[in-house]
Formats: C-alpha cells, sequence, structure tokens
C-alpha cells in the first residue's frame, strides 16, 4: 500500500510541473496578461478582465492587489505586464524604472470614490470633512463630539503608503498624519470585517463599491459627507461621482514598460478605459 501511496504523490507531484509549464508557456505565447497593484482598483480591474477575456478568446487577465507600490516592484522586476495604481508615480518609483531600463508609460484610466463607513447601529449618518480630518488625525476621539453617543472611536486604515491614504492626507488632513492609533489593515476586505465587528463603532473608508456591497450585506453603514458645516451631506454614488458633488475622488491609473508591452497589454488599457468612461 505505501507504494500506492508515493505513487499518488509523484503523481500530483507531476500534474503540478505539468500545469506550471503551460502557464509559463501561455505567459510567453502573450495569452497572459498579468495585472498587480492597488487594492483599490483590482476589484474593478478583475471585472474588466473578465470582460476583455470573453471579448478576445484565449487572452486571460490575471488580477492580484498588493498595494500601489508593490505593483511597480512587480513591473520592474518582470513580475507584472501591467501595474494598477491609485497614485502617480513616485520619483523613487521613476529613478527604479530607470535602474530597470523600464520606459513607464502612464494611463489615467478611470476616478473612483473613497467611502467612509461605520457600524450599521451607529447613529451618526454625516460628517464634515472638518470632522474628518478631527477623527482620522486622533483629534476627535469620541463620537458624542459628532453628535453620535458618548463612546470611543476606532479608526481602521489601509497602509499609510498606499495611493488612498496619501489622498487623504491631502485632501482631508491638510498633509498632516493619520492617528498613531489607527488600526492599520492590508487588505479592504479585512477593514470592512473588522469594522463590522466593533462595537463601539469604529470609522473606516473602503473603495466605493466595496462599501456598497458591505451595506448590502448589513455590515457596514456608509457615511455622508459634507464639504462644510452649512452644506448638505453627500454620499459616494456613480451620480455624485459624475456631477462632482462627492467630495473625496481618487483617480487610477495604469503603469506599463513602453519598450516591452505587448500589443494586447495597450489594447485592455483602452478597453478599460472605454468601460470606464461608458
Amino acid at each position: 500500500m505505501r507504494w500506492r501511496h508515493f505513487f499518488g504523490i509523484a503523481v500530483v507531484a507531476a500534474c503540478l510541473i505539468v500545469a506550471a509549464v503551460v502557464a509559463a508557456q501561455d505567459d510567453r505565447s502573450g495569452r497572459v496578461i498579468r495585472v498587480k497593484g492597488s487594492n483599490a482598483m483590482a476589484g474593478l480591474c478583475n471585472e474588466w478582465g473578465q470582460a476583455f477575456a470573453a471579448a478576445n478568446p484565449g487572452i486571460s487577465v490575471v488580477v492580484t492587489g498588493g498595494g500601489t507600490d508593490q505593483g511597480f516592484d512587480a513591473l520592474f522586476e518582470k513580475g507584472a505586464d501591467l501595474v494598477m495604481a491609485s497614485r502617480k508615480v513616485l520619483e523613487k518609483e521613476q529613478q527604479a524604472a530607470a535602474l530597470s531600463n523600464c520606459t513607464l508609460g502612464e494611463s489615467e484610466t478611470c476616478r473612483g470614490l473613497v467611502a467612509f463607513i461605520t457600524h450599521p447601529t451607529n447613529t451618526v449618518k454625516e460628517l464634515t470633512l472638518e470632522q474628518l480630518g478631527g477623527i482620522l488625525r486622533g483629534k476627535v476621539g469620541n463620537w458624542k463630539e459628532v453628535g453620535g453617543s458618548d463612546a470611543p472611536i476606532t479608526i481602521i486604515t489601509n497602509p499609510q503608503t498606499s495611493g488612498t491614504a496619501m489622498l487623504l492626507r491631502q485632501k482631508v488632513l491638510d498633509n498632516d498624519f493619520f492617528s498613531s492609533n489607527a488600526h492599520v489593515r492590508a487588505f479592504y476586505h479585512g477593514i470592512v470585517t473588522e469594522l463590522s465587528r466593533k462595537k463601539p463603532p469604529a470609522l473606516a473608508y473602503v473603495p466605493y463599491r466595496d462599501a456598497q456591497k458591505a451595506e448590502q450585506a448589513n455590515q457596514v453603514k456608509i457615511v455622508g459627507i459634507r464639504a462644510d458645516s452649512g452644506g448638505q451631506a453627500v454620499m459616494p454614488s456613480p451620480a455624485t461621482l459624475k456631477d462632482g458633488s462627492y467630495p473625496i475622488v481618487i483617480p487610477l491609473y495604469f503603469y506599463w514598460d513602453q519598450a516591452t508591452a505587448r500589443p494586447v497589454v495597450k489594447k485592455f488599457v483602452d478597453f478599460c478605459k472605454g468601460k470606464c468612461e461608458g
């Protein structure tokens, strides 16, 4: 019986090797587009990838997150064909590109909404940008200071090197820093899960699409944002993105190596931009 056990292991190992060889052959033949980077963009890009593959038989698009910075690292190390970025390329990344003989191509492909979320039981339904900045800095630490119940505010963020965090520092924090007590989670699904379990309620931010799905599942409540104390609260939505009334909008980019990118990569970029504009 023992020889059968070893034979089974050998068969599984052989299958894995064959699969790896096939995947490598597909990659070399140009049938796989490897996309890596911004978690804020990954869900949307995965949908685009599925639509592109359906319209282009024989092509597959493999999308993984990890963050904008990891996307650039993968591009420079030839581990990705396309970077999803929720910010512009940094100077240090331009220098790394030069050292890697990479000539960066750039496309601002879409714009996304950053939604602020809290527990569904929280009585606070809206915040001004000023209140939001105070909470994220750690200067406002109790919900009663913004019209809620007497309960401490826990902040849950993504890594501060992310494009979303950098945007919030610029637009909401006046280039100040997030509270040192913020709970940092690498992925947005982790933020939603933690926030949905927090009592007293916490405050966090995620891409609008993630927030919408979580709210529909009664895991979170989306908070309206007022530009100032006298204004009207605006909820994130496709309509408020289009009319420009929602105040926290993030540009989403693709980057690639112009010297080595296959035509199908640029075709995919153009396809995604068309989807977003449509």
